[in-house]
């Protein structure tokens, strides 16, 4: 017999009712894609331009190595987000070790119906009632209780991924490390080039000046016919080719300032100097190849790396193989019941449950594969990687060698072109040359000035990434004062 609306009891058509809109309402809701609109994006863009160079300190004066290196580990946005995502790696680690505790469950609850949970007895054999109906359950009930659980599988599982979890810390930290050594070799060798170009700006500029001004007289003196037309015409080419070195020189200058601000996070613009630093050779790590080549493989970061994801791995192998066993829980409990019938309205229980998931059985030996295979590919990636690592110190040595030959070459060349200059000089001064090959001459050993000062700056790069190559740690050996 099917039940009408006239059957339910008046006390309960209110909350259907309601139940009924609610429902309604709910499933008459749908959620479309929103889009941000340009003001969003216009605000969120102001926002970020007011926090991108906020709280840091200002700069006092010409920076030296040392204070560019610490301003860029202190400010720079990309070394900054390691350090958060090293952080952020330690309070999962954290969060991971509640997942050890036993669970403490308290509850509370509170029921009410319209009548009474009354029922009668039937004899299973007569089929006659047996008892009137009678009830031993208040209209009103509150219920509460404390209830303690431990599960012995669930504890493994949860060591292992805290094991997991401590490691990826150590990952991070490994990432935070690479980050810091990439962020200052860049330093390194973008500092001393605008270390280079600042020595020679002025006299650049000035150059420029006089060879602009000596290509005009020129082309009047080829169009007064005052001079060979050849010969006024090589002399354009020489000046041509003159101002156009000067100017890749000073964008190459331009270049390496707005590159060293961006590692250092200065604002777009924001003037400043280096410090001017004597110009002495700077010594290799005083090491045998064989001792860089095993220094490289115990010290990069991406060694080190692989060797906690190779851990990671294996505690994934040791999950795979617990969640093959049976489950034990044990459990206790302290209970409150407000139903005044009961006899003892408050007691404690305790109980064992093993539960076993059988299918395990065939799932376990599938995953614990899997990850016994993840642990071979972390060990393929890790060889291939002590190749790369190996090659690069070999690089970094010829580098070296080849920017130190480099340097002495444009030491000479540098010498060479000042007494070429000094002579065009002299001979000006006795009238015998023409004033615009005074200023080729005075321009190419401005340009092999500064060449010698590149060739210097690439010769101190060659040295950090030798360094950089065997996974020292910069700010340790200047702590140690290697």
């Amino acid at each position: 017999m099917s039940a009408s609306v006239g059957s339910i009891p008046p006390v309960l058509l209110r909350p259907l009712a309601l139940a009924l809109a609610s429902a309604l309402m709910l499933g008459g809701c749908s959620v479309i894609p929103t889009p941000l609109s340009d003001a969003d994006r216009t605000a969120r863009a102001s926002d970020d331009r007011s926090h991108l160079f906020e709280a840091q300190e200002p700069l006092g004066g010409p920076l030296t190595l040392e204070q560019a290196v610490a301003r860029g580990i202190r400010y720079n946005l990309d070394h900054r987000v390691r350090l958060m995502e090293e952080t952020l790696a330690s309070g999962a680690l954290e969060v991971s070790r509640y997942d050890l505790w036993p669970q403490l469950m308290a509850q509370a609850g509170y029921s009410s119906r319209d009548s009474y949970a009354a029922s009668e007895s039937v004899s299973i054999d007569s089929r006659q009632t047996s008892l009137e109906p009678s009830f031993s359950t208040e209209k009103q009930q509150g219920l509460g209780g404390l209830r303690f659980s431990w599960n012995i599988l669930d504890f493994g599982v949860s060591y292992a991924q805290a094991q997991q979890r401590a490691d990826e810390v150590l990952v991070v930290g490994e990432l935070r490390r690479k980050a810091e050594q990439n962020l200052v070799l860049d330093i390194q060798a973008a500092w001393w080039r605008v270390a280079a170009a600042q020595q020679s700006a002025a006299e650049i500029q000035t150059l420029l000046v006089q060879a602009e001004d000596a290509l005009a007289k020129s082309g009047q003196s080829l169009e007064s016919r005052l001079n060979p037309p050849l010969k006024a015409l090589t002399l354009q080419k020489g000046l041509l080719e003159l101002i156009n070195r000067l100017a890749q020189l000073r964008k190459e200058a331009r270049l390496a300032h707005v590159q060293l601000a961006g590692l250092l996070n200065l604002a777009p613009g924001t003037p400043y100097e280096v410090a001017s630093s004597p110009e002495e050779l700077p010594p290799p790590p005083a090491l045998a190849v064989e001792e860089m080549e095993s220094l490289a493989l115990t010290a990069r970061p991406e060694l080190r790396e692989e060797d906690y994801r190779k851990r990671i791995t294996a505690q994934e192998a040791r999950k795979a193989l617990l969640r093959m066993l049976p489950g034990i829980e044990l459990n206790a409990g302290a209970n409150y019941d407000s139903n005044k019938y009961l006899d003892n309205q408050s007691w404690a229980d305790a109980g064992l449950q093993v539960s076993w998931n059988l299918f395990s059985v065939f799932s376990g030996p599938a995953a614990r594969r899997y990850a016994e295979g993840q642990m071979d590919l972390g060990d393929l990636r890790r060889l291939a990687l002590s190749v790369a690592v190996i090659t690069q110190v070999h690089v970094a040595r010829e580098q070296h060698e080849q920017a130190l030959a480099d340097y002495r070459t444009a030491v000479r060349l540098d010498e060479v072109e000042g007494k070429i200059a000094t002579q065009l000089e002299a001979e000006q001064r006795a009238s015998r040359v023409d004033p615009a090959q005074v200023v080729m001459g005075r321009a190419s050993a401005l340009a092999a000035k500064l060449r010698r000062s590149l060739a210097f700056a690439e010769l101190q790069s060659s040295v950090a990434r030798i360094r950089h190559s065997i996974g020292e740690d910069p700010l340790q050996a200047a702590a140690q004062g290697s």
